[in-house]
């Protein structure tokens, strides 16, 4: 079951600007409305624009900042069809923003620490962390000016152009499978879709996600874009082959 995410956020009433509209003006209310209509790309680029202006402005993380952060991770991986440098970073800037200003619920904690990328690992990600505002602003104490209200984690938005499935890397491991290309597999947990029901129906089904692969040491886990399938192949039970969204037509397995 996927709950709600408690955010520090305002009441939701505006529409979401226009692609080229002044995002100096963003509000949290537009980042939420396209959030809501199933837009998690436009929506993670108003996020980005109205926490960089944030930070930048009085050099502090907000009490709103963590919510709105997973929004840009979550859209910058479906923007890029899988996790990147920029989603891993997004979920970085999440992560600073709950250490200063309170977690998120365990669910979506999860999911930042699944799709973070810590510093050190990635040169690109290094090079964002020291050209953004986020981590000097992570030393100031928080900025609590925001509302509260619980969002909905992951609406209902069946012609969402795009759509992310995160799988926990606590997998069980199954056995190797003598004479197979994929020779190992493990099964692993969904803890987060974007849209609802763009995974969790084929959950519902009974059908166990197993994940098959070439080598013992890939452990397979994170955000899986579906558009409207993965590029990745699992074994489904008694189908094999990609993992499509279950809320819109998928092609046929080749």
């Amino acid at each position: 079951m996927l709950f709600p995410v408690m955010f520090y956020l305002s009441a939701l009433t505006s529409v979401p600007p226009a692609a080229g509209a002044d995002l100096s003006t963003v509000t949290v209310q537009q980042v939420m409305s396209a959030w809501e209509a199933g837009q998690a790309e436009e929506a993670g680029r108003l996020a980005e624009a109205y926490l960089t202006a944030r930070a930048t402005e009085d050099g502090r993380l907000g009490v709103e900042g963590a919510g709105l952060a997973f929004i840009a991770g979550i859209g910058r991986a479906i923007g890029a069809g899988r996790e990147d440098a920029h989603s891993g970073y997004w979920m970085w800037v999440a992560r600073q923003h709950e250490e200063v200003c309170g977690r998120l619920p365990e669910q979506y904690s999860t999911v930042i620490g699944l799709m973070m990328t810590a510093p050190g690992r990635w040169l690109r990600v290094d090079r964002l962390i020291r050209g953004g505002p986020f981590l000097d602003a992570s030393f100031q104490p928080c900025r609590e000016d925001a509302g509260s209200t619980v969002i909905p984690a992951a609406p209902a938005a069946p012609g969402a152009p795009g759509a992310v499935a995160v799988f926990s890397h606590d997998a069980e491991r199954g056995g190797g499978i003598p004479g197979r290309r994929w020779r190992h597999s493990v099964r692993v947990p969904l803890v987060f879709e974007y849209p609802a029901g763009a995974l969790s129906p084929s959950l519902a089904q009974g059908r166990m996600f197993e994940i098959r692969f070439r080598t013992e040491y890939a452990i397979p886990g994170g955000a899986i874009v579906l558009n409207p399938c993965s590029a990745m192949r699992f074994d489904l039970g008694a189908e094999v082959g990609p993992l499509c969204r279950a809320d819109v037509p998928s092609p046929a397995s080749p």
